[in-house]
């Protein structure tokens, strides 16, 4: 009785480690579509911000500057988002393997 107890208590630990992982993950992929939508539309409505100070200033350079600023900033973000996606299911296929 007592190795069938001991087997019943390392299932369920098991069960519920796999469980913890799973929900991380879908944390994570939560996180990143929250992400997603946080930059598409930080890049729309920068964008048209960019149009309008280049045509109350109408310095073209001003807001090539500002847009490529904001070109950077969509980059290390979009890098942001895929390195928790990746870490995530890094460790999502590890705990399954």
């Amino acid at each position: 009785m007592s190795k069938d107890h001991q087997l019943r208590e390392e299932i369920r630990e098991s069960v519920d480690e796999g469980l913890i992982v799973f929900v991380r993950f879908l944390a994570d992929v939560i996180l990143i579509s929250a992400l997603s939508l946080v930059i598409g539309a930080s890049a729309l409505l920068l964008g048209r911000v960019f149009d309008g100070v280049e045509q109350v200033t109408h310095d073209p350079l001003q807001a090539h500057v500002l847009f490529a600023f904001h070109l950077m900033m969509l980059a290390l973000h979009v890098a942001a988002a895929l390195w928790v996606g990746i870490r995530g299911l890094k460790r999502f296929v590890k705990r399954f393997q």
